[in-house]
């Protein structure tokens, strides 16, 4: 069944059967492209929610493949990233839906040491520099903790 937000259905990439003859939109040019070159690329985008430190939730349209850091930062959401995803701090710290943590990558032990100097850290936190985008996540909601201050 799709999901419809801003004016757009979605369809998660695992409910798509491979005789779709549907492609996935929008479509747009490669940055840098020349001209003289028609090339285009399928750049995929799914709704996903922010939750602000005072529980007001931001729906964005996330580009999949970037990471949660990135995203943030493009639509204007408070989640610093001091280090600018350097993994060398833990201001882009968020917290997830159990469903979406056990999913996604293990963590390096960098992340893990960073993750220590985080406030309010739970069983489900993670660094947003850490996290990319991925189809299957089309809806998701990750909390941004209050930091303290």
């Amino acid at each position: 069944m799709p999901l419809h937000l801003m004016g757009r259905s979605y369809i998660p990439v695992s409910s798509m059967s491979s005789s779709s003859s549907s492609s996935p939109q929008p479509v747009e040019k490669i940055p840098n492209q020349s001209s003289e070159d028609p090339v285009t690329a399928v750049v995929e985008q799914i709704p996903i929610t922010f939750v602000d430190k005072s529980g007001k939730e931001i729906l964005v349209l996330a580009t999949v493949g970037k990471n949660l850091l990135e995203i943030a930062h493009e639509h204007n959401i408070e989640l610093e990233g001091a280090c600018g995803g350097e993994l060398a701090c833990a201001t882009c710290h968020l917290v997830f839906e159990r469903h979406i943590y056990d999913s996604l990558p293990k963590k390096v032990p960098e992340e893990d040491d960073m993750l220590d100097l985080a406030f309010k850290l739970t069983d489900t936190s993670r660094l947003g520099c850490q996290i990319r985008v991925k189809s299957y996540m089309i809806g998701m909601k990750v909390q941004i903790p209050d930091d303290g201050y």
